[in-house]
C-alpha cells in the first residue's frame, strides 16, 4: 500500500464496520439475484430493452448492486478522503433498510406488472435516498478539499439527486400513471445521469485514490483528471438540458441533444478514463499486485466495447445494441470495477479498525492475509464468464447462453457475498479479541 497516496487521507474518521457492510453483502446479493432471473429466463429476459424482466434484472444490477455498494462506500470515503465526516450518521441504516426493501418492491412491481407494488418501491427509495444524500452532500461541499477525487464525488451526488428524481418521475408510468413524455427519450436521459453521471463519476473519482493507494501505481497527471472530470460534466449535463428546453429546440433538436450530447462524456469514461488508469497500472513500481488489479484490467479493457455498443446503439434501431451497451456497461464494466474495489477496500477496513490498533502490541496478519487469493481468482472467473457469455447470448439470442450467464451472475453474487463475510469474521487472536473496534 502507498503511503504517499495515504498521506493526508483522515482515516480516524471511517465510521464503523456496521454501517459499512450492510450494504456492501447486500449488493452482492442483488447481483446474485439478477443471475437468478438470467437464469429463470434465458433469453426472454435480454430480447427487448423496456421487457419488464429486462427491467427487473437492470434495477438489480443500478440499485441492488451499484447503487447500494456505492451508498456503502462513500460513507467511509467522504470523511477519510474529503475529510469531513457525514452526519447523522445512524441514518445510514434507515438507509440500507429503506433502499434494500425500496429495489425488491420494484423489482417485483417491473416483472409482474404491478403497479401497487411499484407504488410503494418509489416511496422506499425516495425515503432511503432522501436519508442518505442531504448528510453525503453537505459533508462533501463543506469540504474544503479542492482535487479532482472531491469534485468527482461532488458531481456525483448531483447525478444522483438528478436521476432518483427523473426516475421517480418516470416510474410513475409503472404505478398506475402516465408516463412524463417520450419514452426513449427519458430513458436515454436517464441512463446519461444514471450510468455516465452517478455511476461513472464515482468510478472515476475513487479510482484516482484507489489505484495507487492499493497498487502502487502513478498517480495520473492532474491536467488528465480534470479534462476526463470536465468532459464527464459536459456529456452528463447536455442531455437533461436537451430535454428540459425541448418545447423551444423541437423535436429533431431535442433529439439530437439527447442522444448525442453524451458524447464527451462516453469518451471520458470509455477511452479516456480507461486509457489513462491502464497506463498508470502498467507503469506501477511493484509489478506484482494483488490478483485484483485484474478487476481493473478487464473492467478498463471492456469500457471501449461499451463505447462501441453505445455508438451502435445511436445510430441503428436493433435493439440487441442497446441491450449490449447496458449489459456491457453495468455488468463488464462498472460491475468489474466495482467488484474489484471491494475485493481490496474490505480487507482494508476490516484490518484498520481491527487489526492495526493492535500494532506493535501483538502479532497482526498482513491485509492480504484476510483473504487469500484464490477468493478473488474464482470471484474474476465467474464475473468474467458471465460477462462473455451474457453478451455472446445478447448478439445470437441463444437460450443456453443467456442462462449461463445468469448462473455465472449468479455465482458471482453469492461469492462476492461470501468473500465479504469471510473477511468480515476476521477477529484478533485472543486474549485481543474482546477489542470489537469495528463495530
Amino acid at each position: 500500500m502507498s503511503l504517499r497516496a495515504m498521506r493526508g487521507l483522515s482515516l480516524d474518521q471511517a465510521p464503523p464496520l456496521s454501517v459499512v457492510l450492510p450494504f456492501f453483502v447486500a449488493g452482492a446479493l442483488s447481483a446474485a439475484a439478477a443471475g437468478g432471473l438470467l437464469a429463470a429466463d434465458g433469453s426472454a429476459a435480454l430480447t427487448m430493452p423496456l421487457a419488464p424482466t429486462t427491467l427487473g434484472a437492470t434495477h438489480l444490477i443500478t440499485i441492488g448492486l451499484l447503487m447500494l455498494v456505492m451508498m456503502g462506500a462513500l460513507y467511509p470515503m467522504i470523511p477519510v478522503v474529503l475529510g469531513v465526516p457525514v452526519p447523522w450518521i445512524r441514518l445510514s441504516h434507515g438507509v440500507f433498510v429503506m433502499v434494500g426493501a425500496g429495489v425488491g418492491l420494484l423489482v417485483a412491481g417491473l416483472t409482474n406488472s404491478r403497479a401497487d407494488l411499484v407504488a410503494a418501491a418509489m416511496v422506499g427509495l425516495g425515503l432511503g435516498v432522501a436519508c442518505f444524500l442531504p448528510p453525503a452532500a453537505w459533508a462533501a461541499f463543506r469540504s474544503p478539499a479542492k482535487t479532482p477525487t472531491a469534485w468527482g464525488i461532488r458531481f456525483a451526488l448531483l447525478s444522483l439527486a438528478a436521476v432518483v428524481l427523473l426516475g421517480l418521475l418516470m416510474a410513475r408510468g409503472h404505478a398506475g400513471s402516465v408516463f412524463p413524455g417520450d419514452r426513449w427519450l427519458f430513458v436515454r436521459v436517464h441512463v446519461a445521469l444514471g450510468v455516465l453521471g452517478w455511476i461513472g463519476s464515482l468510478i472515476v473519482a475513487v479510482s484516482w485514490q484507489v489505484v495507487p493507494m492499493f497498487y502502487l501505481a502513478k498517480e495520473v497527471p492532474g491536467w488528465q483528471r480534470y479534462s476526463v472530470l470536465g468532459a464527464l460534466v459536459l456529456g452528463v449535463g447536455l442531455p437533461p438540458l436537451g430535454l428540459l428546453l425541448a418545447p423551444w429546440l423541437g423535436s429533431a433538436l431535442t433529439e439530437a441533444a439527447v442522444t448525442y450530447g453524451a458524447s464527451p462524456a462516453l469518451f471520458a469514461l470509455f477511452v479516456a478514463h480507461p486509457w489513462v488508469t491502464l497506463k498508470s497500472i502498467r507503469d506501477r513500481r511493484r509489478k506484482r499486485a494483488h490478483p485484483s488489479v485484474l478487476f481493473f484490467r478487464c473492467g478498463l479493457a471492456t469500457a471501449p466495447l461499451v463505447g462501441g455498443a453505445a455508438i451502435l446503439a445511436s445510430i441503428s434501431d436493433e435493439p440487441r445494441w442497446d441491450l449490449l451497451y447496458g449489459f456491457l456497461a453495468l455488468v463488464g464494466w462498472a460491475a468489474m470495477i466495482v467488484h474489484g474495489m471491494l475485493s481490496r477496500i474490505v480487507p482494508f477496513l476490516v484490518w484498520f479498525h481491527r487489526f492495526s490498533p493492535l500494532a506493535g502490541l501483538q502479532p497482526i496478519p498482513s491485509m492480504n492475509a484476510l483473504l487469500p487469493a484464490r477468493w478473488t481468482r474464482v470471484g474474476l472467473g465467474l464475473h468474467a464468464g458471465a460477462v462473455g457469455l451474457g453478451a455472446v447470448g445478447i448478439l445470437t439470442g441463444h437460450d443456453f447462453a443467456m442462462r449461463g450467464a445468469g448462473a455465472l451472475l449468479a455465482g458471482t453474487g453469492l461469492s462476492l457475498a461470501a468473500m465479504i463475510v469471510h473477511v468480515a469474521l476476521q477477529r484478533p487472536a485472543s486474549p485481543a479479541a474482546n477489542l470489537d473496534l469495528g463495530s
